[in-house]
């Protein structure tokens, strides 16, 4: 709700890049190879084990902290007011600080879903041995990595991404960097010590 009150949405071209991507990562993961030998280690016997059921849990969470954390960072920055065509709710896309920040936070948590879930050992491939899917995941947080410092602001532009105020920059990062490493902790901590 408070992201409809803001008007958030994504342009068509944030949308087909981030689709076009999604889809290659489906893609890539569906070319995962299993390993020659059998596992002696048994997958989990049904869905809603402990093991699947808490990381998911876990990782919803952390999502759903970055997104709260940077909606409300993002709010003083925002002057809101009716007038302002960027915020109507159903209204044209128009990019905003908002609409930037929410776009890259979540195409870094849609990596970030795939690289931490993406099981490997002792089943299928790494991601390592997996070159197609580790490459471009690599590939994918570089570039996403590069939109949220602005390195070329024309590909931002191109992007229609908003120029992010300094402070609000540095800490749209961190904020990047905590969901990519919290995820990725949980999903491993879960694997160890958790009964599947």
């Amino acid at each position: 709700s408070s992201l409809y009150l803001f008007g958030v949405k994504q342009g068509d071209l944030q949308m087909t890049a981030l689709g076009l991507a999604v889809a290659a990562l489906f893609f890539f993961v569906s070319r995962a190879e299993p390993l020659e030998r059998l596992s002696a280690e048994r997958p989990p016997a049904r869905i809603f084990c402990a093991q699947v059921c808490v990381s998911i849990v876990l990782q919803f969470l952390v999502h759903l902290g970055c997104l709260m954390d940077t909606l409300e960072r993002a709010k003083p920055l925002v002057k809101l007011t009716s007038k302002d065509p960027s915020i109507v709710p159903d209204g044209p896309f128009r990019p905003n600080l908002v609409n930037t920040a929410i776009f890259l936070l979540s195409a870094v948590t849609q990596v970030n879903t795939f690289t931490a879930n993406y099981r490997g050992h002792p089943f299928m491939q790494s991601l390592s041995e997996n070159k197609m899917l580790g490459r471009f995941t690599i590939g994918l947080y570089a570039v996403l990595l590069m939109l949220a410092l602005e390195v070329v602001p024309a590909f931002n532009h191109w992007l229609q991404l908003v120029h992010l105020p300094g402070p609000f920059r540095r800490h749209l990062v961190y904020v990047l960097l905590l969901d990519t490493g919290a995820v990725l902790a949980i999903e491993q901590l879960c694997l160890r010590f958790l009964p599947t």
